[in-house]
C-alpha cells in the first residue's frame, strides 16, 4: 500500500467550495471514529492541499502523479493501492468511506443519473476557479 489511509483527496484550499467539502468529510470521519471509539490515527481519508505552504509534490506516490494543473481542473484522489480517481467517482468513494455512500448511490444505481452527475460536475469544474477564485484555471 502507498499510504495507511484508504484514500488521498487532492484539493484546492483556496476554493471555498472545495474547502467546505474537505472540512465536511474530515469532520464526519473524525466523528465516526470517535463514535466507534477508535484512534484518530486510523482515519480512512487523507487530504493533500494543492496550495500547501510546503508546496505540492506530484512525484510523491501518494499523489499518484497528479500535476498541479490536473488537480486544479478537477477533484482527484488516489487510493492506497494506487488507483487514480477524478470527478464524481472521488465523491462516491469518499462518501462511502465516511459511511454516507447512500448519498451518491444514485449515480451508480441509475447509470443515466451518473452520466447527468458527470456532466454537471464537469461543467462546475470547468468554471470553478472563475467562481471561487476570480480567475480561470489556466491563469493560476
Amino acid at each position: 500500500l502507498l499510504f495507511p489511509e484508504r484514500l488521498n483527496i487532492i484539493y484546492d484550499s483556496k476554493c471555498s467550495v472545495c474547502r467546505w467539502e474537505v472540512e465536511f468529510l474530515d469532520s464526519v470521519q473524525k466523528s465516526n471514529q470517535q463514535q466507534q471509539q477508535q484512534s484518530l490515527n486510523t482515519l480512512p481519508i487523507r487530504f493533500t492541499d494543492l496550495e500547501s505552504t510546503n508546496g505540492y509534490d506530484s512525484t510523491l506516490p501518494s499523489n499518484g502523479g497528479i500535476t498541479y494543473a490536473q488537480g486544479m481542473k478537477s477533484f482527484h484522489a488516489v487510493t492506497s493501492d494506487g488507483r487514480v480517481l477524478h470527478g464524481v467517482p472521488v465523491f462516491r468513494e469518499a462518501y462511502e468511506l465516511v459511511e454516507l455512500g447512500w448519498l451518491w448511490n444514485w449515480t451508480v444505481d441509475a447509470p443515466w443519473m451518473g452520466k447527468v452527475a458527470n456532466v454537471f460536475y464537469d461543467l462546475f469544474a470547468r468554471y470553478r476557479t472563475d467562481i471561487t477564485r476570480g480567475s480561470p484555471v489556466l491563469e493560476l
